[in-house]
């Protein structure tokens, strides 16, 4: 072994001794506890599942209102927001310049990547609900009052995506039947 290697190897061990333990600590409860290992892991996505499934509910209950949303006051809202938190925070620092402007430089990061997603959240809402009502326009020229009515309530009622896929297949159906074209907001 060359003397270069050997001073790594000494520089590195207690790294060396960590990963291996780690190791076969993983081994261990992989092949002694695998019911275990199961129940974290479906627990952990089950966690995240229900998150994203209520977020996108809640969007679709936003699109059974039929108005389209504007960002504008929500985007000043979160920005003074997270301006009164950089505010706050500074005092937790020794303030020097450097630090002040790593800070900055991260709430505007951070500002920027919630408002580039609130906004694409308020375009996707407002895509849904601008297709939904022209459907709707489209297909009240087929369709009875007391029909419309129906279509409108089950549109005003709709809690989740699933509910706006099966109303968009009724519209497409009709369509289908009087040879005309109405819109998808997913293709």
């Amino acid at each position: 072994m060359k003397k270069g290697n050997y001073e790594e190897f000494q520089k590195n061990k207690k790294d060396i001794l960590i990963g291996v333990i780690a190791s076969l600590i993983a081994t261990f409860v992989l092949h002694f506890f695998p019911k275990f290992i199961i129940l974290i892991y479906n627990t952990f996505f089950s966690i995240i599942d229900r998150f994203t499934t209520s977020y996108s509910n809640g969007v679709f209950q936003v699109i059974s209102f039929g108005e389209n949303v504007s960002p504008v006051s929500h985007i000043f809202l979160i920005s003074t927001y997270l301006f009164f938190i950089f505010i706050i925070n500074i005092p937790m620092v020794k303030p020097s310049y450097n630090v002040l402007r790593r800070i900055a430089k991260l709430y505007t990061y951070l500002l920027t990547i919630v408002i580039i997603f609130y906004v694409s959240k308020c375009s996707y809402i407002n895509r849904c609900v601008n297709y939904m009502n022209q459907n709707i326009k489209i297909a009240s020229c087929y369709l009875t009052d007391d029909e419309i009515k129906t279509l409108n309530a089950e549109y005003y009622s709709i809690e989740t995506k699933n509910d706006y896929i099966i109303l968009l297949e009724k519209l497409e159906n009709l369509a289908n039947q009087h040879g005309t074209k109405f819109y998808n907001p997913f293709s």
